[in-house]
């Protein structure tokens, strides 16, 4: 890998885990038993070397790691909210992580740093899901997170506001929106319910300005060999680190 410029995909996937199990929110859908065994075979066939997933338990992650060669970010966090981040080994080593794990309150953020291997680079992956009432605050958690590590962030996960919501602008003002920055950008929506009919966008990939040169963004098909992965549609994206 080149010291002055490292491209790498990452994959974002809302997973709803939770969906196949009591209470359950997918129905049919979300209990059918080949849904995860389809959800692992998406996450090789898109074979990032970074793979963000949320509403994932950590058997499921431990499970899409083994099989698919990553390492998993361990989170100890339970519950609805669970973020896992997987990365592959032989192309970065973890420097140290950390979840948001306060007994009782909803967990909201994993973040690792990464180092390219072969270089002195630093890369942060900043996993978050957006809680309905407290996303002002958790947002600037995230921002004051990724300003003290002062390295290049992607910030990815299911955000819960659309693009009209008074927090996009807000993001915007500081990060890039990697589905407006990409060379080549399939937009769609990124949730479209377990009937998938809904619509909206409130999955994103967000990046430090100056840092990275977006190559690619796509919105991945909801349904797979006749399977309904989730709720949600996967991101995937392509970037050149450039610092």
């Amino acid at each position: 890998m080149s010291e002055q410029s490292i491209s790498f995909k990452l994959y974002e996937h809302n997973i709803c885990t939770h969906g196949d199990a009591p209470p359950g929110q997918g129905g049919a859908a979300g209990r059918n038993p080949e849904r995860l065994p389809a959800l692992i075979r998406r996450i090789k066939s898109v074979d990032s070397d970074i793979v963000v997933l949320c509403e994932s338990n950590g058997d499921f992650a431990a499970s899409a790691a083994a099989k698919c060669g990553y390492k998993k970010v361990f989170n100890p966090k339970t519950g609805i909210s669970e973020l896992q981040i997987l990365f592959k080994p032989s192309m970065f080593e973890e420097i140290k992580s950390e979840a948001h794990n306060i007994p009782g309150v909803r967990s909201h953020y994993l973040w690792v740093l990464l180092r390219p291997l072969g270089t002195d680079k630093r890369l942060l992956i900043y996993a978050y899901h957006g809680s309905l009432d407290k996303r002002t605050e958790e947002l600037r958690e995230m921002s004051e997170i990724s300003d003290r590590m002062g390295c290049p962030t992607i910030f990815a996960g299911d955000f819960n506001f659309s693009p009209e919501a008074i927090e996009y602008p807000a993001i915007t003002a500081k990060y890039s929106d990697a589905s407006v920055e990409a060379a080549s950008s399939e937009r769609g929506s990124t949730w479209r319910g377990w009937d998938t009919k809904g619509g909206g966008i409130i999955d994103y990939c967000f990046v430090t300005r100056g840092d990275f040169r977006v190559n690619s963004y796509r919105v991945t098909q909801q349904v797979s060999d006749g399977v309904i992965l989730s709720d949600h549609c996967g991101i995937l994206t392509e970037y050149t680190l450039m610092k």
